[in-house]
């Protein structure tokens, strides 16, 4: 697995996605980040069982170990006139989009060599969850995250090889983020 990156079909027999579960090894998962760390030990269930975020992890089907973990809630964005050109939503008037917010993405440091470029699977698996739900209904434009710079400054960097885009409308409104946004129906 050291393609830099890995896609559904190379994991699927190795590898699943399951909704947040207490069954698995939480306290053994070590990101080295120790918000993230905490998060998930400490408050991922309760926000999960009071509908604030849905926590995914990426568990190995071998040993159950989990390999990465996700966050995901309901979000808007504002994004201004000059961020809609170029796009199919130039024309579309509204102050903000519907969007999908990644709260919190992790991967525990066991295993960064031997899946390297799990991250952006995570969000690869984060945007067919937004293409999903407008199967389902409900309208996704974007996904959103706050990239957190604070605990890794490389973040920002990893977030644009993905297809992330600053927020013009949020920048400077922080110095531990950047707000940043993926456009899902765009390549």
């Amino acid at each position: 697995m050291s393609s830099s990156r890995i896609s559904v079909e190379q994991i699927k027999d190795e590898l699943q996605l399951v909704r947040f579960s207490d069954r698995f090894r939480i306290n053994d998962f070590v990101s080295g980040i120790e918000e993230y760390d905490l998060f998930i030990k400490k408050y991922a269930k309760e926000y999960d069982d009071k509908a604030i975020s849905a926590t995914h992890l990426l568990v190995s089907k071998k040993n159950a170990d989990i390999i990465s973990y996700m966050t995901l809630s309901s979000a808007s964005i504002g994004v201004t006139p000059e961020e809609r050109k170029n796009s199919d939503i130039e024309e579309i008037f509204f102050n903000s989009f519907p969007a999908i917010k990644v709260g919190k993405l992790a991967v525990d440091s066991n295993y960064r060599t031997k899946y390297k470029g799990i991250g952006s699977l995570m969000i690869t698996l984060a945007r067919g969850f937004a293409v999903d739900s407008v199967r389902f209904g409900i309208a996704c434009r974007f996904i959103v995250v706050d990239a957190d710079v604070e605990n890794d400054p490389e973040v920002v960097e990893f977030y644009r090889k993905n297809g992330f885009l600053a927020n013009e409308r949020y920048s400077g409104k922080s110095q531990k983020t950047v707000s940043m946004r993926l456009d899902v129906f765009l390549q």
